[in-house]
């Protein structure tokens, strides 16, 4: 799969699947197809409200020069 489902174009999917990780107890989740080149602010703002960690793959292969921290961090994030 290389649908990048963790965008707004996709809320109606992710807000509905996020209390059902809460449910089963989910602390983590691990995140493949993630375009770089979208915003994700919502959906990990999201994952923070319901204290679940996100562990994003880095090898996308799409997107050449990108770096980790290439952008500012969602607003929701703690300012460490």
């Amino acid at each position: 799969n290389s649908i990048d489902y963790f965008t707004d174009e996709y809320e109606h999917i992710w807000k509905r699947d996020i209390p059902q990780f809460q449910a089963l107890g989910v602390n983590a989740i691990r995140l493949y197809s993630v375009d770089p080149n979208k915003d994700h602010s919502a959906f990990m703002c999201a994952l923070n409200a319901a204290g679940i960690y996100a562990l994003v793959e880095l090898a996308s292969g799409s997107c050449s020069n990108c770096a980790i921290l290439s952008h500012k961090a969602p607003k929701c994030y703690p300012p460490y």
